[in-house]
């Protein structure tokens, strides 16, 4: 069998964006994203903003670990971790697809923690920060 070539995947173009059927490229396998682990200052005040976004955290503690939030996203977790000694993920940025933009600019400045840095009307979208700087991109979900 011919070992398939960046070359030959290449020339077929761009696959679809969100498809995750992408050919294995040199005997590579399909990944999918399962853990997002955000590392926070305060991590009350982290779990507040992402309430506002709409998240539905959980509060967790395994062993003798810390205490930390953690919530499902379709098939991603996401959990906010207090800062502690870890490396900073402050240069994170995720883009989220949500319901409703407006509505969830307004739980955010309602809420009094992050930061709306920008929000457009037409397609709805905004770009966000959160209290320990990672930025966050909502997308308006397409109407079903």
């Amino acid at each position: 069998m011919k070992a398939r070539t960046l070359a030959s995947a290449a020339s077929r173009g761009p696959a679809p964006r969100g498809d995750v059927r992408r050919p294995a490229l040199f005997g590579m396998t399909t990944v999918a994203l399962r853990l997002v682990v955000l590392r926070c200052a305060d991590l009350a005040r982290a779990a507040s903003f992402y309430r506002a976004l709409g998240f539905d955290l959980v509060e967790e503690q395994h062993g003798a670990g810390p205490r930390h939030f953690s919530c499902t996203l379709g098939d991603v977790i996401l959990e906010l971790y207090p800062q502690g000694e870890g490396a900073a993920s402050a240069g994170l940025r995720l883009g989220l697809r949500v319901s409703d933009v407006a509505a969830v600019v307004a739980s955010i400045r309602a809420a009094g923690v992050g930061a709306v840095l920008r929000a457009v009307d037409d397609p709805p979208g905004a770009l966000v920060r959160d209290p320990d700087g990672h930025r966050l991109e909502l997308e308006q979900a397409a109407a079903r």
